[in-house]
């Protein structure tokens, strides 16, 4: 009887084991950019500012500290062709969800990803989650633009709109700030 349960318990440590994975580029959340497009356009500031709250929660849920998003053949990281020199967009995005939601005269939020090093961060990064400095130098030797396969972690900032992200109003630009742990150029 004793063998049987852990026998039990070891398979359903095995089914969560295999059916566990990463959050995936194609698993952004399309509800909350929908959502920022929309407040983009509302005319109504107390309504535009709910659909934020909406979208903040929804992001809040998506981007938390110490998740993961993995890079595969459908989504690539991409060196940011504008904005700040740290900063990672993804070929997924937006998605057509978003895209086919957008109200008249809405564009879909800009998304980033941002990382730090020790030589160049934020006030309120926390030491271990700066980026190796080799990691750092593989994205900073490539020209913008660069397609590249990845893992990043998605790290705390306590003074963001979220757990790891800011929302940027003026420019329409969630910002989520992470870390590399894996960066390798892919030729597309």
């Amino acid at each position: 009887m004793k063998h049987k349960r852990v026998l039990h318990g070891l398979i359903g440590m095995l089914v969560l084991a295999a059916t566990a994975r990463p959050a995936q580029a194609v698993d952004l959340p399309a509800e909350a950019f929908s959502l920022l497009s929309q407040a983009s356009v509302e005319p109504c500031s107390i309504c535009a500012e709910k659909e934020r709250k909406k979208a903040f929660a929804l992001l809040s849920r998506a981007f938390t500290p110490g998740q993961e998003l993995t890079t595969d053949n459908a989504c690539r990281l991409i060196k940011s062709v504008n904005g700040e020199e740290q900063e990672l967009t993804v070929s997924c995005y937006p998605p057509a969800a978003v895209m086919e939601s957008l109200p008249e005269g809405a564009c879909p939020p800009r998304l980033v990803f941002r990382f730090h090093t020790p030589q160049k961060h934020l006030v309120g990064i926390a030491p271990h989650d700066l980026t190796d400095t080799s990691l750092a130098a593989i994205f900073q030797s490539a020209p913008p633009g660069t397609v590249f396969e990845g893992r990043l972690r998605f790290i705390a900032y306590q003074y963001g709109d979220g757990p790891s992200f800011n929302y940027f109003l003026k420019t329409n630009t969630v910002q989520v700030h992470c870390m590399i742990v894996h960066l390798n150029t892919v030729t597309p």
